[in-house]
């Protein structure tokens, strides 16, 4: 009679991944690195367009209810603040 159980060696080694695992990691970090490889320009078009840059728009109703554009905040709001009532 036969004796069943556990063999030494017998089947998958511990650690050892599957080929579809490694085709996925694979692929993740291609893209991980294209998309770092252009990720500058990405973020200084960002910092471009941000609000910092492009200042503030206030309401002037003394010019037909128009917009006034400030691009310098600092020097500008308490003048702004304190002439729209």
């Amino acid at each position: 009679m036969a004796s069943g159980g556990k063999r030494e060696g017998a089947g998958r080694h511990f650690g050892s991944k599957n080929l579809s695992t490694i085709a996925k990691e694979e692929a993740r970090e291609f893209v991980r690195t294209y998309i770092t490889d252009r990720l500058q320009p990405v973020l200084d078009a960002q910092i471009d367009k941000s609000p910092r840059e492009h200042g503030v728009r206030f309401r002037n109703e003394s010019v037909n209810g128009g917009w006034d554009h400030h691009t310098n905040i600092k020097e500008d709001l308490p003048e702004v603040c304190c002439s729209t009532g």
